[in-house]
């Protein structure tokens, strides 16, 4: 049974349960965890934390002495391909060169993330004009150029 039928299965089990119905994902999802039907992997779990707290980090903020409002806690990726392994530190205590990655590996995503905005907008463009493969060509041509 796969884990989207192991569910399905949770809300079979809820209705028969005589639980009121119609009934919201959250109040199924408390009478599942309640009745130790569903229970959340290791693995799951520490994904879900780790990207909670990767979200709070990026938004955590200090002044710096100009009176600046500058983010206070940087990653970066070291390693290559799958091995990758994203470290994060604190610009007061960092050293030189986990900021110098952090900062070339940002200004590297915001360019990736500019060309492919500007082929989604060519895709629209050709879209609108329905001349849609003249201007895909366009833009992968134009993403190829770019990287």
């Amino acid at each position: 049974m796969t884990y989207k039928e192991q569910l399905q299965h949770i809300v079979t089990e809820y209705r028969a349960a005589a639980q009121p119905w119609p009934a919201t994902a959250h109040e199924m999802a408390a009478w599942a965890i309640e009745t130790g039907r569903w229970d959340p992997q290791r693995s799951a779990m520490l994904r879900r934390c780790a990207e909670e707290l990767s979200d709070a980090m990026r938004e955590e903020y200090i002044t710096d002495p100009q009176g600046r409002r500058v983010r206070s806690k940087h990653m970066a990726r070291y390693g290559e391909g799958p091995t990758q392994v994203p470290l994060w530190a604190d610009i007061r205590t960092a050293g030189h060169e986990h900021m110098e990655i952090a900062f070339q590996q940002r200004r590297q995503q915001m360019a990736f993330q500019v060309v492919h905005a500007q082929h989604r907008l060519i895709q629209r463009q050709a879209q609108a004009a329905g001349n849609r493969c003249t201007y895909q060509q366009r833009a992968c041509q134009a993403c190829v150029a770019v990287l």
